[in-house]
């Protein structure tokens, strides 16, 4: 009886969070058939409580920011070393590479870091020219004869040779 007298002029009684936190960690040390007896709230309130206590342990919203993680300078520093080691790759190259590694990056961070840099994403950076390109591939492979075919009217004769190497194909005409 004096129990709802108090009730009566206090009102309802709101238990603070830490309040809580007391309540469901004694109810999971006591028997349920003893709830009633102990606790001054109905046995779903007190399981509602637990529930939300263990789910605001595993809640991590709270600790993720939004947006994409950020850039590791480490991986900035590899492609740049990259970029500049091997000036004919492009951000795509240096992104295979780097998958090659084992890293996961994607292709538009990688141009992003190029590009933030100072560095053209998809080169013409200072590499050979073709002529430069073509004349080392020459050198490499030695070119031979392929083909030949003679035509010759009354006045001349003209000879085309096919002279090929692996890295082109060249036409040499003889009059």
């Amino acid at each position: 009886m004096a129990g709802q007298v108090l009730r009566r002029h206090i009102g309802r009684v709101r238990y603070e969070p830490a309040d809580r936190v007391w309540f469901a960690a004694l109810a999971r040390l006591l028997p349920r058939r003893r709830w009633t007896e102990i606790f001054p709230v109905t046995p779903a309130t007190l399981l509602t409580w637990h529930r939300k206590l263990a789910a605001a342990k595993y809640d991590t919203s709270g600790r993720r920011k939004p947006g994409r993680p950020p850039k590791s300078p480490s991986i900035a520093r590899l492609v740049l070393r990259l970029a500049k080691e091997n000036p004919l790759w492009g951000y795509r190259r240096i992104h295979g590479e780097l998958t090659k590694l084992g890293l996961t990056v994607a292709p538009s961070t990688v141009w992003e870091i190029l590009h933030a840099a100072g560095i053209d994403p998809a080169p013409r950076r200072s590499g050979p020219t073709w002529r430069q390109f073509l004349h080392v591939q020459a050198a490499g492979r030695p070119a031979r004869l392929v083909g030949q075919r003679d035509w010759w009217d009354r006045s001349h004769t003209v000879t085309v040779q096919f002279v090929g190497s692996h890295a082109r194909r060249m036409l040499r005409l003889t009059c």
